[in-house]
């Protein structure tokens, strides 16, 4: 086996028109982590009517790097394009996606400011975060925890740490663990079965 019997790299297709341009430059930015090829295609696509999302696409890919750097250095971007968009459907997207970030990286405070913002708040990922951040500030926050940590068969691993923190905290009664455990029976969900078995010992 040597070089000159590998497989020659696929090249990446061109694209004839601006529509093409913004399909491929969200295929880099989201699926293949390419910014290089993301930021070409956004350049190609011009004054496309979605160039704003394809402004949102290029910095929800910096926001799913996994290098903090990373991460912090886009907050400065993403709060100018939110200022720019404003009320916008691509600007609610980009804020949603911000929030679930800066509640990864304990950014409380800044998550708050910008949760204050967001126009439709029925995501369950989001509302535990937000609860999150108010025990961070010594909010009694665990009966309005409960129904979202109940809420879904398969719980998102953020309402999870949250039941966690409250159970910490002496917060949460037994049966209210026998009842999440439960429902993680039902659905089969093997991670929060063990994580609230955790919580029971």
């Amino acid at each position: 086996w040597t070089d000159a019997d590998a497989a020659p790299a696929r090249r990446k297709p061109e694209p004839t028109s601006a529509d093409e341009a913004v399909q491929y430059a969200r295929q880099a930015a989201i699926n293949d982590n390419d910014p290089a090829r993301a930021t070409e295609m956004a350049a190609f696509a011009g004054d496309h009517p979605l160039q704003a999302w394809v402004r949102y696409w290029l910095l929800k890919g910096r926001l799913m790097e996994g290098r903090a750097d990373a991460q912090g250095g886009a907050d400065a971007d993403v709060d100018a394009f939110l200022r720019q968009q404003g009320s916008s459907a691509s600007a609610e997207a980009m804020r949603r996606d911000w929030l679930a970030n800066l509640g990864r990286r304990g950014e409380w405070a800044r998550f708050e400011q910008q949760y204050a913002l967001l126009t439709d708040r029925d995501d369950n990922a989001l509302n535990c975060l937000w609860l999150q951040a108010r025990l961070q500030r010594g909010d009694d926050v665990a009966r309005e925890a409960m129904p979202l940590v109940l809420r879904s068969a398969s719980p998102e691993d953020v309402c999870m740490d949250l039941l966690e923190r409250l159970t910490a905290a002496g917060k949460i009664q037994p049966a209210q663990l026998e009842r999440r455990l439960l429902l993680s029976l039902e659905s089969n969900h093997a991670a929060s079965i063990r994580r609230v078995l955790q919580l029971m010992q």
